[in-house]
């Protein structure tokens, strides 16, 4: 009976092969140190991409609100007023401007969640009632009529580019409540790292955080549009 005997040579190829591999692998320091790099680059990476997210939606809310700021000229120049407020909600005004706005409904929020002790707080139009928004409509022009303690004055709103410092009053805010005026800063809703967008009469947005819209105590840019 005869038995095969191995041939030294491809004993050491194969030897050579393990060895090979074995050299390749990688050890367990190794791999426990990739790992941690792995981490910190992670626990580098994760703030960024937050504040990428972060200013992304800001800029998207910007972005928004001067869409809505054009609607609002549109609306004005055609009709003479801002959108009329008597027997309605304030939110209302989203269902004056949708014809300006193409159909794009997806322009009246923020796409960041505004807040109120836990509450998410959207505004719906009860015209239409597929409508929302989380933006808040200044009170004090949100049908063209100046009003105060003793009600309303009777003076309407110029044409929007020739109020006196357009570019200081303010028309829709980031905000918990459906509409606010310079005696609520309370109803402000700070949602972008610490700043709120804000429409301006001219049609530009800015986003400022509480010590540039604060005065006194007050929102500086929501106070009585005409003197």
């Amino acid at each position: 009976m005869s038995s095969s005997i191995p041939d030294p040579k491809t004993h050491r190829i194969v030897r050579l092969g393990v060895l090979r591999a074995a050299d390749r692998a990688f050890t367990l320091i190794e791999l426990l140190v990739v790992i941690a790099v792995i981490g910190v680059l992670a626990t580098m990476a994760v703030p960024a991409i937050t504040r990428a997210l972060e200013n992304s939606k800001r800029v998207s809310c910007a972005s928004n609100l001067s869409q809505l700021g054009k609607a609002f000229h549109l609306y004005t120049a055609e009709q003479g007023t801002f959108p009329q407020k008597a027997n309605r909600q304030p939110q209302d005004w989203l269902s004056d401007l949708k014809p300006y706005l193409g159909g794009k409904t997806s322009v009246n929020s923020c796409p960041v969640k505004h807040m109120l002790n836990g509450v998410v707080k959207e505004f719906r139009s009860t015209i239409d009632t597929n409508l929302v928004t989380n933006y808040g409509v200044s009170y004090w022009i949100l049908d063209g009529i100046v009003t105060g303690g003793g009600g309303v004055t009777g003076r309407r709103l110029p044409s929007l580019l020739n109020v006196p410092h357009a570019s200081k009053v303010g028309v829709l805010i980031d905000a918990n409540s459906n509409w606010l005026k310079d005696s609520q800063p309370d109803r402000v809703s700070y949602v972008h790292a610490g700043s709120a967008n804000v429409l301006f009469m001219d049609g530009h947005v800015e986003s400022l955080p509480p010590d540039k819209l604060l005065e006194d105590g007050k929102l500086n840019c929501m106070g009585e549009p005409l003197p």
